[in-house]
């Protein structure tokens, strides 16, 4: 499920198309990460925080190497990092701080390898141009392999629309994911990112004042509260009242594109229920999620 030229052939030949592929590729893009590792003085507010330097310095040169490789910029905020809160909510104040003179910024989780130093970012944009969906409640079934391609599948309103997106995003099938996402430097981009952050002490706790439960940990809760995702909504949770605005603005493609989990810890494994969200060679990254502590690790 690699990028590959047949992703990106829909008119490649139209000069509408040409000026895209150039203007996408002088973007300046950054990768950013942001983590405490286990000398962190915080760690009462991460509990679960276990990265040694040993650990974070090899993930940081994995970074560099493909970051090296393609001419992106990669960056480490530790010293954005809002530490009244859990360290994952300052991925937001990361973003704002670090984005400057970029055209996008990718936020990438430090418990994610990348593995495939090929695939190149900027074919991502392209493809989420080309064949991302606005509203994708996970829609796309089963890994894709050399016998058993995920066919890509244009936009609705065709080539009319070629406006590089504000989020690029993937699902599984709890929702949308913050383990990695593509954000643009755009008003709005930075309106979502202070937005986001805003709710870190309203969402602090396990429930509400009411008692609901909220799901999930951290930022993630902030971004399905502001998309009024399905579970968010299905839990009874208060309604952002501008979730459809903030819906236009993000732009999903399958996990298999740039977000795939080693064993998804929550999926059986059925034909049904093993989505194109688990790692096989060749995809761009591998991301642990849903392990904890010296588990993930």
């Amino acid at each position: 499920c690699g990028v590959s030229d047949s992703d990106t052939s829909i008119n490649m030949n139209s000069i509408e198309m040409l000026k895209l592929k150039k203007k996408i590729n002088n973007y300046k893009i950054g990768i950013l990460c942001v983590y405490e590792d286990s000398s962190s003085t915080h760690k009462a507010l991460n509990p679960s925080v276990h990265w040694t330097p040993a650990m974070t310095d090899r993930i940081i040169a994995n970074r560099n190497e493909y970051a090296n490789k393609h001419g992106y910029k990669v960056i480490v905020g530790t010293d954005a990092i809002n530490h009244d809160y859990p360290v994952a909510w300052s991925k937001f104040v990361a973003i704002e701080k670090y984005m400057n003179d970029l055209d996008y910024m990718v936020y990438i989780d430090l418990d994610i390898v990348i593995m495939n130093m090929e695939i190149k970012l900027e074919d991502i944009i392209l493809y989420s141009i080309l064949h991302g969906k606005p509203d994708d409640p996970f829609a796309y079934k089963v890994h894709s392999n050399s016998n058993n391609k995920v066919k890509p599948q244009p936009m609705a309103n065709g080539m009319s629309s070629m406006s590089p997106p504000d989020i690029i995003m993937t699902n599984d099938r709890n929702g949308p994911n913050t383990g990695v996402f593509f954000i643009k430097n755009t008003d709005w981009s930075m309106w979502l990112v202070k937005e986001s952050f805003s709710w870190a002490k309203r969402m602090s706790h396990k429930t509400t004042q009411d008692g609901l439960k909220y799901p999930f940990e951290y930022e993630q809760r902030a971004i399905h509260y502001l998309l009024n995702t399905d579970v968010w909504s299905k839990r009874g949770l208060p309604t952002y009242k501008e979730y459809s605005n903030v819906r236009e603005h993000f732009n999903y493609i399958p996990p298999c594109k740039m977000n795939v989990y080693s064993v998804p810890p929550f999926f059986k494994e059925t034909t049904e229920t093993r989505y194109n969200n688990q790692y096989i060679d060749g995809d761009l990254l591998i991301h642990f999620a849903g392990y904890k502590g010296r588990t993930k690790i």
